[in-house]
């Protein structure tokens, strides 16, 4: 489990604590070659021992992608409810908010787990690392999944654009 998915869950236990949100809604998403148990189910647990109503938390079905992590959101929220405060990494927030807006749903992005790194550059940066290998992966998919729902939401551009994006982010505590 990495620290951006640790991050997720303690924003989504100060959401419900300051009443921002009225549920916490973990996806428990999985890649098919992954073993053993979804991140988002330890982080269910991990909510209710600090501090949330186990009835404010709830866990998706197993889903593998964007669009199937949507349609189990709204499933398991009101039918009233057509508003969502959508906390993901930074990296992912654009296709993840595409997909929900899409979908007919506002979103109130809030940002975690900015990819960035603060140091004095060295020698040693220009050399092969198996870290970059990984960097490299992650950001050739991230890519790849946002052109699959640029064309298959090819409305979205258009009518929700750039300036919607930072009027609707909602002002809330960062750690």
């Amino acid at each position: 489990m990495n620290s951006t998915m640790l991050r997720i869950a303690y924003l989504g236990i100060d959401l419900l604590e300051h009443q921002k949100a009225p549920l916490l809604i973990l996806t428990r998403g999985q890649l098919t070659w992954s073993k053993g148990a979804a991140e988002d189910e330890i982080l269910t647990d991990l909510a209710v021992k600090y501090g949330a109503d186990p009835k404010q938390v709830r866990l998706t079905p197993l889903v593998q992608n964007t669009d199937q992590e949507e349609r189990t959101i709204a499933a398991l929220m009101p039918q009233e409810q057509d508003r969502i405060v959508l906390v993901t990494s930074a990296f992912h927030m654009p296709r993840a908010r595409q997909v929900f807006v899409a979908q007919g749903l506002t979103v109130h992005p809030y940002l975690v787990g900015f990819r960035t790194t603060y140091k004095q550059a060295s020698i040693l940066d220009f050399l092969p690392q198996t870290e970059a290998f990984e960097e490299t992966s992650l950001f050739v998919c991230e890519m790849i999944g946002r052109l699959y729902y640029r064309l298959k939401y090819p409305d979205y551009p258009q009518r929700f654009g750039h300036r919607k994006t930072l009027i609707s982010t909602l002002q809330l505590p960062h750690y």
